[in-house]
């Protein structure tokens, strides 16, 4: 019994000195490690401290950023006309349908108004009768100046006349009073001196009565010129008649011409309102749908809303570059003599909405761009500083008042911060107008702060430089 209680008191032992002896191995093998970690980490330190801090870096980029619009636009066409009828009455006549291409003074629709084409007849046959009763009224006029022609000569003729009568009237007075004489001389006889008063008597009458005549032709050639007068009044009067019947006819040879549609300028047609055979309605009536649409599309307008805090920069003649969802391998900018900028301008903006319409025209003469296609509008408001620089805007720090800031640059193979100005900052590069030049490095790939003068190491010198 002892013997076997010794025993395994001794097993005991055994075991607790074998766990011991392994417990100090390794305590050592981890004392060791550590001092090979700790060795190995100083010397990782002092060389890190030898060749300095890594950092990117890039060169600046030269030329100024500009500034820019960028909003959306829609293709809307340079003219467009909805043709609405002026008379009313069935479609006769179609002549185009959506997408014909037509020339100025096209004949594309005609409307049947038989009662205004009777109207062009009746008022024709209007001029016809005016222009003859013209006529009968002329012909008035040349009798009535015959008359008076005439009436002058017998005024002349009797005027003639007077002249003779007076004279056999004196002869016939001289002879009356010689036999007088000799009669009161009891030298002739009483008989006598009756007889030559009867024939003096005559005479006077003969002039009196030539004297009338005369009287009595000026009378009738101041009825003649009188008539004249009045027939020239009815020749004005018929002469007006005819310009009404004119007025009239070309009235209602307008409201025919009403009736046809013609193209205003050259262009396609873009909308079809009716077919032939159906009744058309006046365009003054509400509601009311154009007969066809014909809209220019050689040259579009491309409608641009500019927002409030660009509008100031906006002048015609700025450049503009324009793409569009439905071409999306279409750039439209100036090349050449096809000049893409600002045409025009509303000067005014719009109330709801702070807005103002801008417009830039397009030539489209193969005919890629439709009518209502949308797409992006940029327009170069103003042109970058001339001798400034870009950097990435995330390269700027330390940005206060009156565009000053600051940008690490390595200088030297260490660090250093120098303050710039900067203009415009696009989110993505910064416009640089001074303290750095094309030859500086600056640093891009650092986000934790170190100390100027600190060394570092360019780890993209293909980029930045060494």
């Amino acid at each position: 019994m002892e013997t076997h209680v010794s025993r395994f008191s001794w097993m005991r032992w055994g075991i607790a000195l074998v766990a011991v002896i392994a417990l100090a191995a390794g305590l050592g093998y981890w004392l060791i490690g550590r001092e090979g970690a700790s060795a190995k980490e100083s010397d990782d330190q002092g060389r890190e401290n030898r060749t300095g801090v890594k950092v990117e870096v890039i060169t600046p980029k030269p030329g100024g950023i500009p500034r820019l619009c960028t909003q959306p636009g829609s293709v809307e066409p340079f003219l467009a006309a909805a043709l609405y009828a002026k008379v009313f009455g069935q479609l006769k006549t179609l002549t185009v349908d959506i997408g014909d291409r037509v020339q100025k003074g096209d004949l594309l629709a005609e409307i049947e108004i038989p009662e205004r084409e009777a109207e062009v007849t009746k008022n024709k046959a209007k001029i016809d009768d005016a222009k003859a009763k013209l006529a009968q009224t002329e012909a008035r006029k040349a009798e009535a100046e015959a008359e008076a022609r005439a009436a002058e000569a017998s005024v002349k003729l009797a005027t003639i006349m007077v002249k003779a009568k007076s004279s056999f009237r004196k002869y016939r007075e001289g002879q009356l009073n010689r036999i007088k004489d000799l009669v009161a001389k009891k030298a002739e006889d009483q008989r006598l001196q009756d007889e030559q008063e009867d024939y003096y008597v005559s005479a006077l009458e003969a002039e009196n009565g030539a004297m009338e005549k005369v009287n009595a032709e000026h009378e009738r050639a101041i009825a003649a010129h009188a008539k004249i007068v009045r027939v020239g009044a009815d020749i004005e009067a018929a002469k007006a008649d005819i310009e009404v019947a004119k007025a009239e006819l070309a009235n209602s040879e307008v409201w025919v011409r009403y009736g046809k549609i013609r193209s205003p300028f050259d262009g396609v047609i873009t909308q079809r309102g009716y077919l032939q055979g159906d009744f058309i309605k006046t365009g003054e009536q509400s509601g009311n749908t154009p007969i066809l649409t014909v809209a220019s599309t050689d040259v579009l307008r491309v409608v641009i809303p500019v927002p409030d805090q660009d509008v100031m920069y906006i002048v015609p003649g700025k450049p503009a570059i324009l793409t569009f969802d439905a071409l999306p391998d279409v750039t439209y900018k100036t090349t050449g003599g096809n000049k893409v900028v600002v045409s025009r301008l509303a000067q005014a903006e719009d109330y709801q909405t702070r807005l103002m319409r801008v417009e830039v025209d397009i030539q489209n003469k193969d005919g890629r761009l439709k009518q209502g296609m949308y797409g992006r509008a940029i327009l170069v408001l103003t042109e970058g500083t001339k001798d400034a620089v870009q950097i990435p805007s995330a390269a700027l720090t330390g940005r206060a008042d009156g565009g000053k800031g600051t940008v690490r640059i390595v200088r030297d193979g260490k660090i250093q911060t120098v303050p710039v100005k900067y203009g415009t900052d696009n989110g993505i590069d910064v416009e640089i107008l001074s303290g750095l030049s094309l030859q500086d490095q600056v640093v891009s790939g650092m986000n934790v702060p170190v100390p100027d003068g600190t060394p570092v190491t360019v780890t993209n010198p293909g980029k930045g430089g060494s």
